[in-house]
């Protein structure tokens, strides 16, 4: 295909091995521009008219028989990418062996499918270590490019992708979760889809501040119907956890009163105004020696009108206003407290 003074070498495949994007109808394709006096590689996501595009910036080339670099790609990527010898002198190769390359590359791709090449580059460590191929970069690129075509089969691609890695070694995952989420966006996905089996796992995996903080709401309805995870994630090391799940009103009561006794206060202030903590508990955070749990009683409009009319005499001037700007507070004793503030 003509493309002004230069051209286009195109050729298209069906990712049959990745049926989330097969049944949307998408083909992965070979592109290789040849104008301007340069070559340049593209692998091209398309559906109709919409296509996405990943830029390739480097050819690799290798002596080795192809039987065993085939063998070595589709179960060892990483000991593929490792076997390649680099020498510092630049390959100059025609724009139709570029094709010849890319179409190899492509195709084979399409043969073992893009999910199960992006789950193998993890098998031997992490693909942050790989000098080429489905490296971070690459997989964000082809997750952009995917994500332009088809966006709801790259979000069950990314959701079987959680799966797989959590399943496959969750220790290896949870020390890991930050840095995929960054990859794969998990805490984006599963407050956005909202399925209870999905955000509970997310959270177990190592993003419940993160969940709890970014769709409160949805993480509170897994917490309330999961008494065993909110149980699990009050006794996190994370501070932060611990705080995100004594705010969320979907914690169970039971998790509530065992959070009302961590030793960091900012936890137990968590805990002082959700306004589903038990009376019994918010009486006994009346008492706490930390002024800004007290606070928080003062403010939270579950507190027992009892126990605001014993903070209205708080000798805290913080706790008295919040009490003073408490709704449930009985009027006589805000009338009383107008007067200070």
């Amino acid at each position: 295909m003509l493309l002004g003074v230069g051209y286009v070498l195109e050729e298209c495949f069906d990712p049959l091995e990745d049926p989330e994007l097969a049944g949307e109808g998408v083909k992965i394709c070979a592109r290789v521009v040849n104008e301007g006096g340069g070559v340049h590689n593209r692998i091209a996501f398309k559906k109709g008219g919409r296509e996405g595009v990943v830029a390739c910036t480097h050819t690799a080339v290798c002596q080795m028989p192809l039987g065993e670099a085939a063998g070595l790609l589709e179960t060892k990527v990483v000991e593929f990418a490792k076997s390649l010898e680099w020498e510092s002198q630049e390959v100059v190769l025609p724009p139709w062996e570029h094709f010849k390359a890319l179409r190899s590359y492509v195709a084979g791709v399409a043969d073992i499918g893009i999910a199960n090449v992006m789950l193998a580059s993890y098998a031997g460590g992490d693909p942050g270590d790989l000098p080429f191929g489905f490296n971070d970069l690459m997989q964000k690129q082809l997750m952009d490019a995917v994500g332009k075509v088809a966006p709801r089969a790259l979000d069950n691609i990314k959701v079987n992708a959680f799966w797989e890695l959590w399943e496959g070694n969750p220790e290896w995952f949870k020390l890991r979760f930050d840095l995929l989420d960054k990859r794969f966006k998990f805490v984006n996905l599963a407050c956005r889809l909202k399925d209870p089996d999905f955000l509970g796992e997310v959270m177990r995996a190592g993003g419940a501040a993160s969940v709890l903080n970014n769709c409160p709401g949805a993480a509170g309805e897994v917490l309330a119907s999961d008494q065993t995870l909110a149980g699990q994630l009050a006794r996190d090391e994370s501070v932060g956890v611990r705080w995100a799940v004594a705010w969320n009103e979907g914690t169970p009561p039971a998790v509530l009163e065992h959070l009302a006794r961590d030793e960091y206060e900012p936890v137990r202030e968590g805990v002082a105004g959700n306004n589903g903590t038990p009376p019994a508990v918010l009486e006994q955070l009346g008492r706490d020696a930390n002024s800004n749990v007290r606070t928080s009683v003062g403010m939270n409009k579950s507190t027992p009108p009892a126990l605001l009319e014993q903070l209205a005499m708080d000798e805290n001037v913080n706790v008295q206003h919040a009490v003073a700007i408490n709704n449930s507070t009985p009027s006589a004793v805000r009338e009383k407290l107008r007067n200070f503030f």
